[in-house]
Parts: C-alpha cells; structure tokens; sequence
C-alpha cells in the first residue's frame, strides 16, 4: 500500500514539535536523606531552572531563589535552622545586584548597594523599626556618614579623610535644632562651637579655647553628657560621664589622650560598680564611637560547611555504606573523607583519605559513596560560598 507522502511530513512535523516540548519541560529534581527532603527544584536541559528550595534535615528551609540555565536571577533569601532570615539579595545573571540584605533578630539591620556585582562602597544602616538610621559612603580616602533620629531628622554628618576625623561636624537635636559642634584636625580637637538646647538657648559649654580648657557636653534632655578637660587638642585631667537622667555614670583621668588610673563606674541610680584601672594603653574613644563608622556594625553570617546533621549522622552514613567492604575497624586518626563542595553545598569531586588502606580499596570506599548528599554550604558574609569539607573516619 502506497503512503501519501504529505501524511509523512505531517507525522514527522508532530513527532518534532512533541520531542521538542519534551525536551523544553522542566523536570523536577528532589534530594533526600534519611527520608527528609533536603533539595528541590526543576531541571531544564540538564541546567537547574526556576524556583529552587533548600533545606536543612530538619525540613527548615536553610535557603531559596530562583536559576535561569544554573545562574541565579532574583531574589534569593537565606534562613538560619530557627526559621530566621539573615541575607536576602536579588541577582542578574549570576552577580549581585542593587543590594544585599542583613537581618538579625527578625530585624533589618543594613543593606549594602552594589552594581554590576561590585560593593559601591554605599551602605545604609536601619534601626529596629525599619527607619534609616545612618549611611555610609566609602570612597579611596574620604568616609562620609550621615547619621539620623529615630524621626527621620539629621543627626550629624560627618567625613573622615584617611582614616582620621579632619572637619567640623554639627549635630542637631530631633526637632532640627543645633545642638554642638566641633572642629578637628587628624582626630586632634581643634575648636568647639556653642552647644544650645532644644529651644534654641545657649548652654554653658565651658572653657576651650586654642586646644585647652573645659568641654561640657549635654544630653538631648538638656542634662549634662559630660565634662572634659583638655590639653592640645587630647584629653587631660578629670574627666566625667553622666547617664541620661542626670546620674554620674563613671569618672576618671586622662592623659595627652588616653585613660590612666583607677576609673569609678555607677548604674543610673547612683550605685556604685566595679572599678576599672587603666595603666596608659585605652585611648579616647568617645568621638570615635560618635562621629565614625566605627560603632557601626553589621551581622554578616560565617558558617563552615556541614553533612546533613552533623558529625554523628555522617558516622552512622559512613558505616552503613561501607558495611559491605572489608575495611579495618580502625582506619587511623588520618583516615578522612575530603569533600569540595560548591557554593549550594553539591558534591563537586570526593577523595578517600586512609593511610591503612591500599588505593583500590579508597577508590572502593569513594564508589560506595558517590551517592553523598548535599550539604549545608559554607557561608561568608551573609552569603554561601565553595568550601571544602572535611570529615573525620574512625
């Protein structure tokens, strides 16, 4: 019987479009161990694809984002094993891009602003309530920071130039008004400005005059900060502290800028604490604290890489793999298994290390175990990296 040869071309056509639908649908990939799912996602043309999920043993979700032929696109966000979040970033192709995210305690503590997977060198700091604390703009040799209220209003700016304070930086009260200010020279105090209160009226703000005097400083209450004497710009003599409700808070001496002697302490009700004796090596650090970045911090997550569950579930792995092959019931304290592991915590390539097995049988153990799980990743800076995993045999 002969064949209409357009009926041909019609059965080949469909039989093309439905190997190429086939081959386009996106398969989904899932990794367990110990019957708890550790891995989720879809795999498309043999490249991850889409929304992928990965957890820690206890099913928490560990981390989660979205691939695009095995980069990452998007937002991704990463959890600690409370079901915390504590880095989230959006991707383009790989790199990082616009900003990263730093949580901790549930709360948005920073982000950092990058561009076409570089660090900018702006940040931007949060207080608890999700409000802008402060920014800060790195540059070469100049720092420049901007802090604020808890209402939004400018608190002070300020610049550092290599790494020393060389400006005059004006603070303000919450209702905008000026509150103090002051002039240095590479972190030497060279003058010092009025200080008022709240409503304008000028405050008592001792005696500095060409590097030398009295520096009284208040509180945004109007009561007393402080008083310090100085000698060329540096701290020298009595110097006081008080709490915010007007109760001293510590006292001691300075010299040419740094604490000596013994130094009272009290709480904010006038009890007295430990003492603290200082011999010469604790420097000022009070416009350090307030006027640089140096009191600025942010909680950047650093793990090493870890086996599903830990060193035990590794043992209780590792026996029940090797049950079969004859092995010593001791391999020696440098018997190991040495794993590199990409930045999702993938095996990459695995190597037996047992000085008292000859190299067939270590190539036997590595077989054994070509089906090791995923691990939890290595974390730096918020962020999972490659690390390489080492894990103890006996």
């Amino acid at each position: 019987m002969t064949q209409n040869p357009k009926t041909f071309i019609l059965l080949y056509v469909l039989l093309c479009s439905m190997s190429f639908s086939l081959a386009e649908k996106d398969v989904l990939f899932e990794q367990y161990f110990k019957k708890s799912l550790i891995t989720k996602g879809f795999i498309l043309n043999g490249h991850r694809n889409g929304h992928w999920t990965f957890y820690f043993p206890s099913q928490q979700l560990n981390f989660h984002g979205h691939f695009a032929s095995d980069a990452k696109m998007g937002t991704w966000a990463f959890f600690d094993e409370k079901g915390h979040m504590f880095t989230k970033t959006t991707f383009a192709n790989n790199q990082i891009d616009s900003l990263v995210a730093y949580y901790q305690d549930g709360y948005k503590t920073a982000h950092e602003h990058f561009k076409d997977g570089m660090f900018t060198g702006q940040t931007t700091y949060f207080y608890p309530s999700g409000d802008v604390m402060a920014t800060l703009d790195e540059k070469k040799d100049r720092v420049r920071l901007v802090h604020y209220h808890t209402n939004g209003e400018l608190k002070l700016e300020t610049v550092e130039w290599l790494g020393k304070k060389t400006d005059t930086t004006k603070v303000y009260y919450p209702n905008g008004q000026i509150k103090e200010s002051f002039s240095f020279y590479k972190n030497v105090l060279l003058a010092v400005g009025p200080s008022y209160d709240p409503n304008g009226t000028e405050l008592p703000g001792g005696s500095f005059l060409n590097g030398k005097g009295l520096v009284i400083r208040y509180h945004d209450n109007g009561n007393t900060k402080s008083t310090a004497n100085y000698d060329g710009g540096l701290k020298h003599g009595i110097v006081q502290v008080y709490h915010e409700n007007g109760q001293l808070m510590s006292a001691g001496m300075f010299s040419k800028g740094v604490r000596m002697g013994m130094w009272k302490h009290y709480d904010d009700k006038g009890n007295a604490l430990s003492p603290t004796e200082h011999r010469g090596n604790e420097a000022d650090d009070e416009f350090s604290l307030e006027f640089t970045s140096s009191g600025l911090k942010i909680y950047k997550v650093s793990l090493p890489p870890q086996f599903p569950g830990g060193d035990k579930a590794f043992g209780r792995y590792f026996k029940e793999k090797t049950a079969a092959l004859d092995l010593p019931k001791l391999l020696g304290e440098n018997a190991a298994i040495v794993v590199e592991l990409d930045e999702y915590g993938f095996v990459q390539h695995l190597d037996c290390h047992a000085p008292l097995l000859d190299d067939m049988k270590q190539k036997e153990v590595e077989a054994v175990l070509s089906d090791f799980p995923r691990c939890q990743p290595a974390f730096a800076n918020g962020l999972p990296i490659r690390s390489s995993l080492t894990q103890a045999v006996y």
